[in-house]
C-alpha cells in the first residue's frame, strides 16, 4: 500500500531533506548511464511507457540461467542444505496431540496464578527433537499460557521436573 496523503488521485509523498539530497548527489557523483539507457529515460520523462531495467540483455540472460527450474522463492534451508523442511508439527497425529492436552487440562494454564495471559499452548515437557518416542504421549504435554511458555531451551530444562509434577497431580 502506497504511504502519503490520497488528495484527488494524486499520491502527495514526502520528499527528502536537502542534506539527503546532497548525500544522494555525492554518491551518485561520475556515474554515467549509457547511451540506451539514457534514450529510454529520455523517452519515458516524455511520457512513453516504456520499461527500464538496470541489466544489461547478458545479465538478463545470466539471471534467467541462474533461476531455471527453481520456481519463485526457494527456502533458505534449501539453498544451504539442500533439503525442504518437513512441518512435522502440521500434521493429524500433532494437532490430535495438542487438542487432547488442552480438553485433558480444560483449556486452561496448568499454573494457573495471576500472571497468566495470552492463548494457550500444549507444551511438550520432554523436548520434540530429543525424545521423538515421547511426541504423542499424553504425558509428555501440559498447557501452558503465552506467559509461562518457557522462551529459552536453559529454561526449559530447568523446569521439565516442575512440568511433570504438575502432569502427575491431575
Amino acid at each position: 500500500m502506497p504511504r502519503g496523503i490520497y488528495k484527488r488521485g494524486i499520491i502527495h509523498r514526502k520528499f527528502h531533506s536537502r542534506e539527503t539530497k546532497r548525500k544522494i548527489g555525492l554518491a551518485n557523483k561520475g556515474h554515467k548511464h549509457t547511451r540506451e539507457f539514457s534514450e529510454k529515460l529520455r523517452l519515458r520523462m516524455l511520457g512513453k511507457k516504456i520499461h527500464i531495467s538496470p541489466h544489461t540483455e547478458e545479465t538478463k540472460r545470466k539471471i534467467s540461467q541462474n533461476r531455471k527450474g527453481k520456481g519463485k522463492h526457494i527456502h533458505k534451508k534449501t539453498l544451504l542444505y539442500g533439503y525442504k523442511k518437513q512441518d512435522e508439527r502440521n500434521d493429524s497425529a500433532y494437532q490430535n496431540w495438542s487438542k487432547q492436552i488442552k480438553i485433558r487440562d480444560e483449556w486452561k494454564c496448568r499454573i494457573n496464578n495471576n500472571d497468566c495471559f495470552g492463548k494457550v499452548i500444549a507444551h511438550h515437557i520432554l523436548s520434540w527433537r530429543d525424545f521423538p518416542e515421547l511426541r504423542y504421549k499424553i504425558n509428555n504435554g501440559i498447557t501452558l499460557c503465552q506467559h509461562h511458555h518457557p522462551r529459552k531451551r536453559i529454561d526449559e530444562t530447568k523446569l521439565i521436573p516442575f512440568f511433570q509434577g504438575l502432569v502427575e497431580v491431575k
